[in-house]
């Protein structure tokens, strides 16, 4: 992965409040909760806004919103 890509998406978890920097020659980025407190969910909606899992998900049933669904 390109570091200035890299560099925008911990940015962006920073300005969200799931990391924190540190700078000088031992800073970096560390994440604010435990890892067993974060939820992947939150990540990804950081990116993409928040959404819905609905019971077609999990039943095997095709999305009736299939061009428009987000998974």
């Amino acid at each position: 992965m390109p570091k200035p890509f890299m560099r925008k998406i911990l940015q962006i978890l920073n300005k969200e409040g799931l990391l924190k920097s540190t700078k000088g020659s031992q800073g970096g980025f560390s994440l604010v909760a435990k890892p067993k407190m974060t939820k992947v969910l939150d990540v990804m909606e950081i990116f993409q806004g928040p959404f819905q899992l609905t019971d077609h998900t999990f039943k095997g049933k095709s999305c009736p919103h299939i061009k428009k669904c987000l998974l």
